[in-house]
């Protein structure tokens, strides 16, 4: 004879694992909290997504280059680094210099998206 219930990494689940087995109360409950939670995770307030970052990156190019043809020197160099936490971009840039180049050209983009301004912080004054 079979037995009822789902299979799992380790083998046969109780039955009364499955939500659909739980009292109309407590399945009420579990529906309730997960519908209040899933907007809030998928909004992300103040930022900007990554699929919207490469039009970023092309104006903030351009602005450095501007700013290099009215104050010549070394060409500035600022790397991509990586996202913190998933949200915030990192840019790694090799002089003080280049450093002060590029927060000048984020301070002069102003709006790049709806609403939302791009600011160069320092990696100690990151929000955690």
């Amino acid at each position: 004879m079979a037995k009822e219930g789902r299979v799992g990494k380790k083998g046969l689940r109780r039955k009364g694992s499955d939500p659909s087995n739980y009292p109309d109360h407590r399945r009420r409950d579990l529906r309730s909290s997960h519908r209040s939670l899933s907007p809030k995770s998928r909004r992300i307030v103040g930022r900007i997504p990554r699929n919207k970052w490469k039009a970023v990156e092309s104006h903030l190019s351009l602005t450095c280059l501007r700013m290099v043809r009215e104050k010549p020197g070394t060409s500035p160099c600022c790397m991509d680094a990586h996202w913190y936490q998933g949200s915030v971009k990192v840019v790694a840039c090799d002089s003080q210099r280049s450093a002060d180049t590029y927060k000048q050209a984020t301070s002069k983009l102003g709006e790049v998206c709806e609403g939302e301004n791009i600011v160069a912080l320092d990696w100690c004054n990151v929000p955690i």
